[in-house]
């Protein structure tokens, strides 16, 4: 699930990608810059395609 949230007049999203194995903290990947929402909700949702692809 993706946070979205508004920065100036860019969006920007933050997903989380599961727990580093080594440290055992949260792990998080964000990326910022879309001119709109849903942009950014376009992009979070490749994003966690990737992500779900990868933890199988």
């Amino acid at each position: 699930m993706a946070n979205f949230r508004k920065r100036g007049n860019k969006w920007y999203f933050q997903i989380y990608t599961g727990v580093d194995p080594f440290t055992g903290k949260k792990k998080f990947t964000s990326k910022g810059g879309f001119k709109t929402k849903k942009e950014a909700q376009m992009a979070a949702a490749e994003v966690e395609k990737e992500v779900s692809r990868v933890m199988g």
